[in-house]
Formats: C-alpha cells, structure tokens, sequence
C-alpha cells in the first residue's frame, strides 16, 4: 500500500513538473508572439509614416527621370564616339586617340551607371513596402533594351 502511495507522490510530482514545463513554454511562446507582433507593427508603422510615403513616391518620380537621362548622355557620348571614329586611324593624333579613349571610358561609365540604376529601381519596385507608392505615371519595372531604358511589365 506504502509503494503505491509512493507511486502516486512520484507521478503527481511528474505532472507537476510536466505542467510547470508547458507552463515556462507557453510563457516563452506568449513572448516571442509579443516581440513579433510589435516588429510588425513597427514596419507598418514606418510604412505608412507620412514623410515615408512622400520620400518614396519622390525618389520614384526621380529616379525613373533620372535614368531616362542616362540614355540622353549616352546617346550624346555613343555620337561622340562615332564622331571620333570617323578620323582614319592614319589622320588620328596622340590627342585625338587619347580623347577617343576618354570618351569610351565616359560611355562605359555611363552605361555602368544607368545599369545599376535600372537594378536599383527594380529592386525597389518589388518591395512591398515600398513600390505601394509608385504611383501610375511611372514603369513597374525598367530593362535596357536597343540601348534606350524601357518600361517593362512583370
């Protein structure tokens, strides 16, 4: 009789345990859920901020007009090129090789640059957080396509 009451000792401090375990657990889970939930409310908080939504929807506008100007310089750089080129190899002198080579290492930079700038663009454009404020008037996505920026759907 005397082991079966020490049986019962032992399993109800088991089970005491057992709870206190899921007790700890859950408390740890009620935490975590907490950190999170506040996390995300801070995003959506940021998100919609005013001045978030306004520094956005400007450094669309911008920097859509901004890569569109890439593709005038270049243009103008590309004529420049041409132009230069055009000298017979015989005719060229020390300073027109070495402006013929200056003016490709603009045109690669120029190239360079509006490539990173059409990336950066998409990239933006496919965060949800910020591609809500695009606004209509300007692509969802841009690709480099015959050398000239385009619109492009996705």
């Amino acid at each position: 009789m005397s082991n079966q009451k020490g049986m019962s000792t032992a399993g109800a401090a088991f089970l005491s345990l057992l709870v206190l375990a899921a007790l700890v657990v859950g408390s740890w889970a009620l935490w975590g859920y907490g950190v999170a939930s506040r996390a995300v409310t801070g995003v959506t908080e940021r998100t919609l901020d005013p001045d978030n939504i306004i520094n956005n929807y400007e450094w669309y506008k911008q920097e859509y007009q901004q890569i569109k100007a890439f593709d005038a310089q270049i243009a103008i750089a590309r004529q420049t090129v041409k132009d230069a080129e055009a000298i017979p190899v015989k005719e060229r002198d020390f300073r027109d090789k070495e402006e013929l080579a200056r003016v490709r290492t603009i045109l690669q930079g120029l190239e360079n640059q509006r490539q990173s700038r059409v990336g950066e663009y998409n990239a933006r454009a496919r965060m949800a957080n910020r591609n809500i404020f695009m606004g209509s008037d300007v692509p969802t996505q841009l690709a480099v396509q015959d050398d000239k920026t385009v619109a492009v759907s996705q």
